[in-house]
């Protein structure tokens, strides 16, 4: 399989590929976040980094098996501006419409967050040819994440829900600290006396998560942030941390080690695919 990909970030669409059994004989990535593409070339050195997809000349690749992509969606979520298809780094979806127009690829994949403004979602609809599947993460992982696939890959439907929890896995990741049942008026014991930071915890991030962990993105949520202590099923514990997330969105566990820090691991995760979605996505192309 001869695979472009644009705004490929970690190379989701690469481990997708490998979930799904399907072998690459070629991916092309264009990616400009340097801390995303160091964490793709440490997974996967032989994929080819091609920089912005702005003013690249896709004519090149011709016929290619596959193209793709999720386009950025800062400007479509509600987290957002809403500004939609006008949108500084959303307009780039006509990046991903020119790639497709000159690569002529006999497959597409396109995926954007599910709650885009109806107008742009009908847009992209129309420019595409096809009306997209709403896949929610929350059926094959313990992440509510529900996203857009646009594609002309066969036989695409919603996967069986394989009815993960959020315990399922976090039980398999030893950082998380199980604290006492959680009682606010004790709250700052028990931080100091488990080591943590008082000023930089707020007390107002608190929230219970049942089953199902809110969906990860770049920024961060109420429900995410490094201030936050998760509650769950009436017990405290710390913050989600990045191997955690890694596993959230279905990664092998350590994809994103090589770097430094905790809030650019995040960083790279968040704005990635759930993994195990893309893959039964990619398994239709099993059955052509």
């Amino acid at each position: 399989m001869k695979v472009l990909s644009l705004f490929d970030g970690i190379s989701c669409g690469a481990i997708a590929f490998q979930r799904a059994k399907i072998l690459i004989e070629e991916y092309i990535s264009y990616e400009i976040n340097d801390d995303a593409i160091k964490v793709s070339r440490e997974n996967y050195p032989y994929i080819k980094q091609c920089g912005d997809v702005r003013g690249a000349d896709f004519t090149q690749y011709k016929g290619i098996d596959i193209l793709i992509g999720g386009s950025p969606c800062q400007n479509m979520s509600t987290l957002g501006d809403r500004k939609g298809l006008i949108g500084e780094k959303s307009s780039l979806f006509y990046e991903y419409y020119r790639a497709l127009k000159e690569a002529t690829p006999k497959y597409f994949l396109l995926e954007n967050n599910a709650n885009m403004p109806k107008k742009d979602k009908d847009e992209i609809t129309n420019m595409l040819g096809v009306k997209p599947i709403m896949i929610d993460s929350n059926l094959v992982s313990c992440q509510n994440r529900k996203r857009l696939y646009w594609t002309n890959i066969p036989n695409v439907y919603l996967p069986k829900d394989k009815n993960i929890k959020l315990d399922d896995v976090i039980a398999k990741n030893h950082k998380v600290i199980k604290l006492v049942p959680y009682v606010e008026k004790k709250l700052p014991l028990l931080i100091d006396k488990f080591g943590y930071i008082p000023q930089k915890f707020n007390p107002y991030n608190l929230s219970e998560i049942k089953d199902k962990c809110p969906c990860l993105t770049a920024e961060g949520n109420s429900q995410t942030k490094s201030s936050s202590v998760i509650m769950y099923n009436g017990e405290c514990f710390t913050m989600l941390d990045a191997t955690d997330w890694e596993l959230i969105q279905t990664l092998p566990l350590g994809y994103t080690k090589i770097l430094e820090s905790e809030g650019k691991r995040k960083t790279v995760i968040g704005n990635g695919w759930t993994v195990d979605v893309i893959a039964h996505i990619f398994k239709g192309l099993m059955t052509v």
